[in-house]
């Protein structure tokens, strides 16, 4: 299995500043550097705490200074939100910056206080609209000049004069069944989350599916991989999985349940998403995480490989650590890295 970190970069100002945060947050990603982690994928989220980095780009350069090998992903860019040429060029210095280590995620969101935000006030325009500034940013980075008209966007004899090293590796987010088709109808790998999936049964059949989708449409299945996101943090010892993982784990998620609040979604797909989380980070308990689900890599070294073990058998060939949820003390967050990185990555490569 192959390994890398990912922070949704979830902060409460009264607890910690931003500008602590982020200067945590750029120390996490050097230690995972010199840790072996392969890649940090750094989240976009908007006007709450739930996520306080609006721009993945601007801090994805800071970290290229500070750092030399590690892949820096953005996880994701929220394409609806932006002007595709201009995402296609701060993604392109990024790329520059770090002399070719960006790991390009793309997504459509799907938080309503950030659409209505942005004045976007339909949400059901998010797909075309991720479809038409996806376009808009592969035609970009060819270096060729191009013109595009669609329902959304319109660029008219446009060549950007900045490019990638070379075309960054993409990745699309997924969440609902209709998005994993989409992105292998396009031909884009999946980002997945377990949080959003539950249990390994889920997870296996819907890598499973997106192979097949893949392997349908002509691609070779064998060379594609669907990173997965897990909740993760190691312990010293089993006796301490509730008190210094567990207990955080659950503080996060109710700090976060009022975020979905599914009255304010017209789209029945995506209402059915967020009456799901609302009442999973309203309710639910350690418990029933421990005992039904597999949202969660927590645990001493042994249990986290026991269930690391279970994931590779369903599949699962890069897993990405999100280990900095809710507010946990950056020397906690470091000393899971390293626990993780020593006592777990060599029992699974």
């Amino acid at each position: 299995m192959r390994f890398g970190m990912l922070s949704i970069c979830d902060n409460d100002p009264a607890q910690r500043s931003n500008q602590q945060f982020y200067a945590e947050l750029l120390d996490q990603i050097v230690l995972a550097e010199e840790l072996g982690y392969e890649d940090f994928w750094i989240a976009e989220h908007h006007y709450s705490n739930y996520g306080v980095v609006p721009s993945p780009a601007v801090l994805l350069s800071a970290a290229a200074a500070r750092t030399s090998r590690i892949g820096l992903g953005c996880g994701v860019s929220i394409l609806p939100f932006h002007d595709p040429v201009q995402v296609a060029e701060d993604y392109a210095m990024v790329d520059l910056i770090s002399n070719g280590r960006l790991v390009f995620g793309a997504g459509r969101g799907f938080l309503i206080h950030e659409y209505e935000g942005f004045r976007i006030r339909d949400q059901d325009e998010s797909r075309e609209r991720f479809d038409e500034s996806l376009d808009i940013i592969r035609k970009a980075w060819t270096g060729e000049r191009f013109s595009y008209h669609g329902t959304y966007y319109r660029v008219d004899d446009v060549r950007i004069n900045v490019l990638p090293v070379k075309p960054p590796p993409m990745y699309m987010a997924a969440l609902s069944p209709s998005s994993f088709e989409r992105a292998a109808a396009l031909g884009i790998p999946v980002a997945g989350v377990s949080a959003t999936l539950r249990t390994m049964d889920r997870i296996e059949e819907r890598i499973g599916t997106f192979k097949r989708l893949w392997a349908e449409a002509g691609r070779d299945a064998s060379t594609v991989d669907v990173p997965m996101t897990w909740y993760t943090f190691v312990v010293p010892s089993k006796d301490r999985a509730y008190s210094d993982g567990g207990r955080q784990l659950i503080d996060y998620y109710r700090s976060i349940g009022s975020v979905f609040d599914p009255r304010r979604i017209n789209d029945p797909e995506g209402r059915k998403v967020y009456e799901e989380l609302y009442a999973w980070n309203n309710t639910v308990t350690w418990e029933h995480i421990e005992n039904n689900t597999d949202v969660a890599m927590i645990g001493d070294p042994e249990t986290v490989i026991a269930k690391l073990e279970k994931a590779r058998a369903a599949g699962v060939e890069k897993v990405h650590c999100f280990m900095n949820f809710g507010n946990r003390p950056h020397a906690q967050v470091a000393a899971s890295m390293e626990l993780f990185a020593k006592e777990v990555m060599p029992a699974l490569r």
